[in-house]
């Protein structure tokens, strides 16, 4: 949670957050489960990890932002917060970071059902309907286990999972 807050501020302002440095911040919701966390360099360095991935990437940029996948349920309100997204004609990226450090816990991008709902939400969000989207790259970072991974996929496998989830 720390760590994605770090990574949002570095990508909304374009500046390496140093003043972040030795900060603590409360991750939890109760005193018993939670935990204190100190924003240091490594924490840092693998937030310029993930930036460094994204900041580059050409498009209208979207950081920490909630799409929307609630046609897919009976429930309405259904989302998530996608980390990162650039968007361009004919293209979206989606990227999630993972900052955890237990190598057993890699995330592959492929067939990934968190990233498709996010990236669904965004290709059927009609405020993106001009782009035309018909390349979907979504990518995973988690800079702790030193795994970065992408996936190029299609709107016929977007379409399918769709169908999937309904």
């Amino acid at each position: 949670t720390t760590a994605h807050a770090v990574t949002e501020q570095w990508l909304n302002t374009g500046i390496r957050p140093v003043e972040l440095l030795g900060q603590r911040r409360f991750v939890g919701n109760d005193i018993d489960t939670g935990h204190l966390i100190t924003i240091d360099e490594e924490m840092l360095y693998n937030a310029g990890l993930c930036v460094d991935r994204c900041e580059w990437e050409p498009g209208e940029q979207l950081i920490e932002y909630h799409t929307d996948f609630s046609h897919l349920t009976p429930i309405p309100n259904q989302g998530g917060t996608l980390d990162h997204a650039a968007l361009q004609r004919g293209r979206v990226t989606t990227t999630d970071h993972k900052f955890g450090a237990a190598p057993e816990n890699i995330v592959y991008a492929e067939d990934n059902p968190q990233l498709m709902l996010y990236t669904i939400g965004l290709w059927r969000d009609p405020r993106y309907q001009h782009y035309w989207f018909k390349d979907f790259v979504s990518r995973i970072n988690q800079p702790r286990v030193n795994h970065f991974d992408e996936w190029h996929t299609t709107a016929k496998r977007l379409a399918e999972f769709e169908d999937y989830c309904r």
